[in-house]
């Protein structure tokens, strides 16, 4: 008990048994330090605050409850009759010296059982007493907890009251202020509002004038530029241009450019106003040619017809291919093949249209056989293939093939190759080792002019000796011999 209050007056910042009026003097100024509403604006040092006048108030209703620092207690009746008491054994004892030894024994076990059961009735006594003392405190302490609780409680509702009111007048002010601008902004575009339509009002009036009697601007621009510009009956002008002369009503526009198709609109201008045609696409006023061939990758150039010989060339390539953009007219498409004479073709070409020129190389074939088959043929030298051989597609003109075969004549045959026709050139192979007739011989055979063969001597009289030897075309001799017979 002494502990709790003597906490008590350290928490009111005071010494242990202080007067009342000291710990309430103490008590005010401490209140005033820690009142919660010095701290609404933070609200972690405001709960401190609040837990610490919970504390002050606490300590203040203990020490008010607990009254002046309580006196020793006086001696009860039962301690005096035991003191009595004791007094009388210890009198008795000295009176009764001479009692037996048992007897004395007896005496002093009851005397010390006499101190003991004294000795526990007081502190019996004073337990009770002191029992009750701290339950008399505890009731006092907790009905001053409740009762600071509750003040506690009043004071919050009171915040929380006035806080709500501070709160709801704000709104209100808010409110009437919200309203006031709500007010004055809908007065503000009204008269915006009326503003506009005034100006609106002058600006379709001058609008109307200005469209009837102010000239107004015409931008022609055309693609590709330079082309011809004719307004109304004017002098015509090179686009692009722009013309601020002209009077608000509908206007006649021709444009013109070599090449390109010719256009005509009408244009309405606003008085004070531009009027922008844009981009004016100029169409092509021309054609298309497209340049083929049999077989395809063949060179060709191309040239107008009326232009001479030496002009320069409009279009040089090889087809397939297709040429644009050229003005209408005739053209002359000359195709050159290697190996072949040139081809002129004439050519029509119209605006819009698409214009074909077709080449087709026939060409003649010629055939090769020989007798036997199998024999290599060249042709200047050149392979050309075995017998028997078709060759296609060969241009006008004179051919000669040479055929070889192996222990054969070789054997040279020409002709003349035809367009769309066929010719057959069959070669005769001779071979060497044949005895050949005189008409095969080109010229005479020369005289053989040589002495007599050697015979062997030991060949018996009455053998035959066979002179052998070739003659050629050329009518020379060769491989000589005298074979003899027995």
């Amino acid at each position: 008990m002494e502990t709790d209050l003597s906490e008590c007056y350290r928490i009111l910042d005071v010494e242990s048994g202080a007067s009342l009026e000291e710990v309430k003097r103490s008590y005010r100024e401490l209140v005033k330090v820690w009142h919660p509403d010095r701290f609404t604006h933070e609200p972690k040092l405001q709960q401190k605050a609040q837990e610490k006048l919970k504390q002050i108030n606490l300590a203040y209703e203990m020490i008010c409850a607990a009254g002046p620092s309580p006196q020793a207690p006086a001696p009860s009746d039962s301690q005096e009759s035991e003191t009595t008491t004791h007094y009388e054994a210890t009198a008795h004892d000295e009176t009764t010296a001479q009692t037996p030894l048992v007897t004395k024994q007896r005496n002093n076990k009851t005397f010390v059982w006499a101190i003991a059961v004294v000795l526990v009735m007081a502190l019996i006594a004073v337990k009770s007493y002191q029992d009750g003392k701290n339950a008399k405190f505890e009731r006092l302490r907790i009905a001053a907890e409740q009762e600071q609780n509750a003040r506690q409680e009043a004071q919050w509702a009171e915040i929380k009251r006035y806080e709500m009111q501070v709160k709801v007048e704000a709104e209100v002010a808010q409110s009437r202020k919200q309203a006031e601008a709500d007010r004055l902004a809908a007065m503000e575009q009204a008269r915006k509002q009326a503003e506009k339509q005034i100006r609106l009002q002058l600006s379709q009036q001058f609008d109307a004038e200005r469209k009837t009697t102010f000239p107004g601007i015409l931008i022609v621009t055309t693609q590709p530029s330079g082309a011809s510009v004719t307004i109304d009956s004017d002098m015509p002008r090179n686009s692009p241009l722009s013309i601020n002369t002209l009077m608000p009503g509908k206007h006649r526009v021709s444009i013109a450019l070599q090449g390109y198709e010719s256009l005509e609109t009408i244009v309405e201008i606003d008085g004070a106003e531009t009027t922008d045609m844009g981009l004016v696409q100029l169409q092509k006023a021309t054609g298309s040619l497209e340049v083929s061939s049999i077989p395809s990758d063949v060179q060709f150039t191309l040239r107008l017809a009326t232009s001479p010989l030496s002009a320069a060339l409009i279009k040089t390539g090889r087809s397939p291919a297709k040429i644009d953009d050229l003005p209408p007219g005739d053209y002359v498409v000359t195709y050159q093949r290697s190996g072949w004479a040139e081809r002129a073709v004439n050519i029509p070409v119209a605006k819009g249209k698409i214009a074909m020129s077709t080449l087709e190389y026939k060409g003649g074939s010629v055939v090769l056989t020989s007798s036997p088959a199998g024999a290599q043929v060249t042709r200047g030298g050149i392979a050309v293939g075995v017998t028997p051989l078709t060759l296609s597609g060969l241009p006008t003109q004179k051919v000669e093939y040479d055929f070889n075969m192996a222990g054969h004549e070789k054997v040279t045959l020409g002709a003349s190759v035809v367009e769309g026709q066929s010719i057959t050139l069959d070669a005769v192979m001779l071979s060497f080792d044949r005895i050949a007739s005189a008409r095969e011989i080109k010229n005479q055979p020369k005289p053989l002019t040589q002495g007599l063969p050697k015979i062997d001597p030991t060949i018996p009289v009455g053998s035959t000796a066979v002179v052998t030897f070739v003659v050629d075309r050329n009518g020379s001799t060769r491989d000589h011999g005298c074979p003899v017979k027995g």
